[in-house]
């Protein structure tokens, strides 16, 4: 090796790296660097997206427009013809409309409500709730039958406690599914 190969290696050894990378930059260096660059930030921005998808949130909105919604209609029929029993007049007219009407669309709402299926814990616990509420309902008014049937206003008493207790699960179910909402950044309009 003579001296002029000795100066040079020495030469780009005392070059500091910010030099290098700055030299390096200035020639066709850069466009790799950038397109590199650019693809990592893609790569990492769209991992985080998906991260940042909030499995709850898609949960709670299926829940709530498609499931919800069939089975708060007959929840609504459940309590208009219950109403219609109460206001009916007599005990045998309200009887009927209890074992004809009433119960059957109860249990057809029990059933379509266990059908539902959810995904995510949080959805599950709420529609629990639900469920606790309907299941208590129905119990409710097959003891009203009972009491009706035998005129037994213990019974009766037992059956007003059971839907005083249906009620408060309601209450329940729909405070714990507005903050479920307003944690995951969805809206809820009840018309």
């Amino acid at each position: 090796m003579d001296e002029q190969q000795i100066n040079q290696i020495t030469e780009e050894v005392r070059i500091p790296f910010y030099k290098k990378w700055w030299n390096w930059v200035r020639t066709e260096g850069y466009k790799k660097w950038w397109f590199w660059t650019a693809t990592t930030l893609t790569v990492i921005l769209v991992i985080a997206l998906f991260a940042c998808q909030d499995n709850v949130q898609d949960d709670l909105l299926d829940y709530i427009n498609n499931d919800v919604t069939e089975v708060g209609q007959l929840e609504d029929e459940v309590i208009a013809l219950y109403e219609k029993a109460r206001n009916s007049g007599n005990d045998y007219t309200m009887y009927q409309i209890l074992k004809n009407e009433v119960i059957p669309k109860s249990q057809e709402l029990i059933s379509k409500a266990e059908a539902i299926e959810v995904e995510t814990e949080e959805v599950k616990e709420v529609h629990e709730l639900f469920l606790d509420a309907i299941n208590k309902e129905k119990q409710a008014l097959t003891l009203m039958l009972s009491a009706l049937e035998n005129q037994d206003y213990t019974v009766m008493t037992q059956a007003n406690e059971k839907l005083h207790e249906s009620r408060r699960l309601k209450r329940e179910y729909k405070a714990s599914i507005n903050k479920l909402a307003e944690e995951h950044n969805v809206e809820i309009t009840y018309s």
